[in-house]
């Protein structure tokens, strides 16, 4: 898949991941079927990337051996496609190996599982997996916060760590968090570079200015309109 399993853009989480740290302990074709994965899961969403080159766009279309008109034509539903076959894929990876984490399979591959069960309809299934792998340093606690985060807004709830926004209507929100006053503390201790406000400058751009909400105001705002599934 040439270069572009050495970097990967999480558009998502915002996160930048840098290549892997080889190990004599990695199994190397656990990791190698992961990192082709983890490209997939990837290569259709950075296409919305909005400082993505257009060579940058035909390098993955080749790299798929794809046709790149016919890519640009289709990429949600290409990348729905991808999308079920990879949690197929990684089901049956967990249900062998358990969460395939950094003593397994190394860095960045070890967010791969993460990357496509935070994309999929399991997540309520799977966190508990993926926090135990944060805790035992197998993932970065990071990715197990933003999990967590989506999780907590897919059931309507507040988050903790205000790594989910929304958007509906014309409208761009953070999505209410549970201790806004503290929310920045709670990032930093959970790896987060960046604070909530600066972070969701990143999401929207530099104009966005962030709010706090209730989730009252933002069934309001948004009608009861159902947010995920």
């Amino acid at each position: 898949m040439k270069f572009f399993y050495q970097i990967l853009f999480v558009l998502i989480t915002g996160f930048t991941v840098l290549s892997c740290n080889s190990r004599t302990s990695i199994n190397t074709d656990l990791k190698k079927e992961l990192d082709a994965i983890m490209f997939t899961d990837q290569a259709f969403r950075r296409q919305y990337d909005p400082t993505m080159s257009e060579k940058e766009r035909r390098d993955i279309a080749d790299s798929l051996n794809m046709d790149y008109d016919e890519m640009r034509k289709n990429l949600l539903g290409l990348m729905n496609k991808y999308d079920a076959e990879n949690i197929k894929k990684i089901e049956t990876i967990i249900a062998k190996y358990g969460y395939p984490g950094k003593s397994l399979v190394g860095e960045p591959t070890n967010r791969a599982a993460f990357l496509v069960i935070q994309h999929s309809d399991k997540i309520s299934k799977y966190l508990p997996i993926v926090k135990i792998a944060a805790e035992k340093k197998e993932l970065p606690f990071q990715s197990y916060a933003v999990m967590l985060d989506r999780y907590l807004m897919g059931k309507e709830e507040e988050q903790i760590y205000g790594s989910q926004g929304l958007e509906m209507g014309g409208i761009s929100i953070i999505w209410p968090i549970k201790d806004p006053v503290n929310v920045n503390e709670l990032r930093k201790k959970a790896g987060f570079s960046q604070t909530v406000e600066e972070y969701s400058k990143d999401l929207y751009g530099e104009n966005f200015e962030y709010k706090i909400y209730t989730l009252e105001e933002v069934e309001k705002m948004f009608a009861g309109n159902v947010i995920l599934e």
